[in-house]
């Protein structure tokens, strides 16, 4: 009799109950990957990851535009050579009919005429369109309106010129990161459909209604571009645009038409317009493959991967997700440089990555993750702190212990005419390169520069200043941490100073201009002295001739009187032609010192006898006063007599009948001379007391000079006092009188006994 072998059934019921334990992990572990997959959608990281993705496909296969779209760039240099924007509709008139001349196959104007201008410039625009041989294109565009409560408006050229053009949508919207993906090649517009501008433009319209992706591989600089100057005064080859796709608009950053894109920041307007346009040229119009199919294949790749991750090592196991994710982000790559395809490749690598993860739980320790947090952090922060070196207006080099070239931001790049990628471990010696033997070998003092020109890439010689500092970076505490000493690197800080040179320059030229004019004035005033002195030098000679009537009497008294008038007069006048020759001779640096010993005393006495002849002086009460200790100076006898003269003639010229001038001389207490002429007469302003001492001024109004004079006394003592070593000091209050101060120093002085008297007999 038989019996029943049930360690056999409790095999098979084991393995049935593993089989059913495996599908149930299996189909929780794929459950799990859907449920991933729809969250991380639904936060927008995988749409994210895609963006990212494709932007990366676009950085790395990037291609030339066709060149068939031609931008007619509303740029700085047509600003500046049209006039500040907006400009007159007669000047976009001529440029159509330049354009049209030229034989262009059709032209987009992205400009804003849904606004009446002057009667002149809209006929003009109107009569432009309609005779142009091509096809005129003219932009609509629906935006919020922030005055009618938030509601949609419609913006569209005026009437006429919508009749004579065609019509196209410049109407773009962005993608959730706020950059501009997406090109819709139909707008709803007032209850009808108006086609997309990049496909009128290019004559498209009736390929396709479907949207499409813009294809950012297509290079933007490869875009043929003309300025809108060049167009306007006809100054452009028509050969160049002959057959060519026109987009006009403004691509001038002051006019402020910029939008946000992937890959290269931002792009104007008209660039963007042409971008569409040259996807469509290209047969890049780039379509996505739909969510569900994209679903699909990421579940059944993660699906077929998770069994590997699962019995693979660590190490292994990375490979192989290395090189699994590597192929999930190149097949695509691969597919969309052939084809106008997107296969969004976030959804496959987040189940790629979820079933590694999966599978290297057990294989990863904690400290793992804490690297590769710490490596996430380290990306981002590197990536922020590049950002804000970019934005800034100074060029930065950082440079590591061999002095090669580790960091550069963009400033850096444009002012050494280097891109960032080839400054990048070149060595700084070759691209901060001195043109006037500055070193720039070591750090600067700190708040110092150097000032210094560079050679740029393209040869142009580059003023700037630089700061340069050194820095150490310590070693980190990090389980991982190898090294042991710190890490020094070099920052170099460059400004560009060549609008403050060319300021410079310009300063320094009006200088030398200015120093030649009052040169010139100087040589013209001497020469018209000279001139002037001989017929006065004959004037007076002859009126001293008829007053002293040498050659008998003259007749009448009152030709006498004449005579002696003349005779005043042109003294009068020879004295201020002597001053002004004076003035001029040390402007130019031509007076000459003739020092020699001088008797202190005789010319004071000297001076005093002439000053008691000038006019008023007889209603003074004029006197000297000379220390005993004062015997000789050494220094030019004529000047010290004309400085002596000069303020003994103003201090008498403005002081009223009944006062006082005095003058004083005594020794200081260095040893040196101090001459002192001191009055009562009108006093001086505190506010004019230094402009007093300039050439030609007067204290009192023109209109209301009760003092006759040059205005040349006091600027000639100050001029002549400086040119002897000496120094000048005035001190005056208003109707108490004036004190002005010459002191000369001791080498100038010779005390009383100080001379020997050498006897001739020997």
């Amino acid at each position: 009799m038989n019996t029943p072998d049930h360690s056999l059934d409790t095999a098979e019921a084991g393995g049935i109950r593993k089989l059913i334990r495996d599908l149930g992990s299996q189909w929780l572990h794929l459950f799990g990957m859907a449920g991933l997959l729809l969250i991380l959608y639904v936060f927008g990281i995988i749409p994210g990851i895609d963006r990212a993705l494709i932007d990366l496909r676009f950085n790395l296969l990037p291609r030339d535009a066709s060149g068939q779209v031609v931008i007619v760039q509303i740029d700085s240099k047509s600003v500046q050579q049209l006039g500040d924007w907006p400009w007159s509709r007669a000047l976009h008139a001529t440029a159509i009919d330049n354009l049209s001349a030229s034989g262009v196959a059709r032209i987009g104007v992205d400009i804003d005429f849904s606004s009446p201008s002057t009667e002149v410039s809209d006929n003009a625009l109107l009569n432009a369109i309609r005779r142009s041989t091509a096809p005129v294109i003219l932009p609509v565009f629906k935006q919020w309106s922030t005055n009618r409560g938030g509601e949609v408006t419609s913006t569209a050229p005026l009437r006429e010129f919508a009749d004579a053009a065609k019509l196209g949508s410049v109407n773009v919207s962005p993608a959730a990161d706020g950059l501009v993906r997406k090109y819709d090649r139909l707008h709803t517009w007032n209850d009808s459909y108006a086609p997309s501008f990049a496909s009128e433009v290019i004559g498209r319209t009736t390929e396709s209604t479907a949207p499409y992706y813009l294809d950012y591989s297509i290079s933007p600089g490869t875009i043929p571009r003309i300025s809108f100057a060049d167009i306007a005064q006809n100054t452009f080859d028509p050969a160049f645009l002959k057959g060519k796709y026109i987009i006009i608009g403004a691509t001038a950053l002051e006019l402020g038409d910029e939008l946000a894109v992937p890959v290269y920041g931002a792009l104007s307007g008209p660039e963007l317009q042409a971008m569409a346009a040259e996807s469509i040229l290209l047969g890049r119009a780039i379509t996505q493959a739909d969510v569900v199919v994209v679903v699909a294949v990421a579940l059944i790749v993660g699906f077929l991967l998770s069994g590997v991750f699962i019995r693979l090592p660590h190490v292994r196991g990375s490979i192989a997700f290395v090189i699994a994710a590597t192929l999930i982000i190149a097949v695509p790559m691969l597919m969309q440089s052939y084809y106008p395809i997107d296969m969004p490749a976030g959804a496959t690598l987040v189940t790629t990555a979820y079933c590694f993860v999966y599978g290297l739980t057990r294989q990863i320790d904690t400290q793992a993750l804490l690297v590769f947090k710490r490596s996430a952090e380290i990306r981002e922060r590197r990536a922020l702190n590049e950002a804000i070196a970019d934005n800034s207006f100074t060029g930065i080099l950082v440079t590591d212990h061999e002095g090669k070239v580790r960091f550069a931001n963009k400033a850096a790049a444009e002012m050494l005419s280097i891109s960032k990628e080839k400054l990048l471990n070149r060595p700084v010696t070759k691209v901060v390169v001195s043109v006037d033997g500055v070193s720039i070998d070591g750090p600067t003092d700190a708040h110092t520069k150097l000032f210094t020109s560079l050679k740029t890439g393209n040869d142009v010689v580059l003023p700037v200043e630089i700061a340069i500092s050194d820095i150490d970076i310590d070693p980190e505490s990090a389980p991982f941490e190898r090294r042991t000493s710190a890490r020094r690197f070099r920052i170099f800080a460059i400004t560009d100073i060549s609008e403050f040179k060319q300021t410079e320059e310009i300063l320094s030229q009006a200088a030398e201009r200015a120093i030649e004019a009052n040169r010139t004035k100087n040589e013209f005033i001497a020469n018209m002295s000279h001139e002037l002195r001989t017929p006065l030098n004959a004037i007076l000679g002859f009126s001293e001739a008829i007053k002293a009537e040498i050659f008998g009497p003259v007749g009448s008294s009152k030709y006498k009187a004449y005579a002696d008038d003349i005779y005043t007069s042109g003294s009068h006048l020879l004295a201020i032609i002597n001053d002004l020759l004076e003035v001029s001779r040390l402007a130019a640096g031509k007076t000459e010192i003739h020092a020699t010993t001088v008797d202190f005393r005789g010319i004071v006495d000297e001076c005093m006898r002439i000053a008691t002849g000038y006019p008023g002086a007889e209603r003074l009460t004029i006197s000297s006063d000379i220390d005993p200790g004062i015997d000789t100076l050494w220094t030019d006898e004529r000047i010290v007599k004309q400085i002596i003269l000069n303020l003994l003639s103003n201090a008498i010229k403005f002081t009223p009948a009944q006062g006082r001038v005095s003058l004083a001389a005594r020794l200081t207490r260095s040893g040196g001379t101090e001459i002192i002429v001191e009055d009562t007469g009108i006093g001086i302003p505190p506010d004019q007391v230094e402009r007093v001492m300039e050439p030609f001024h007067q204290v009192e109004g023109t209109m209301q000079r009760s003092y006759h004079g040059s205005g040349l006394g006091l600027h000639l003592v100050k001029s002549q006092v400086a040119l002897l070593g000496g120094e000048l000091n005035i001190e005056s209050t208003i109707r108490v009188g004036t004190r002005i101060t010459i002191t000369f120093p001791p080498e100038n002085t010779v005390k009383t006994g100080k001379i020997v008297q050498m006897d001739p007999r020997g």
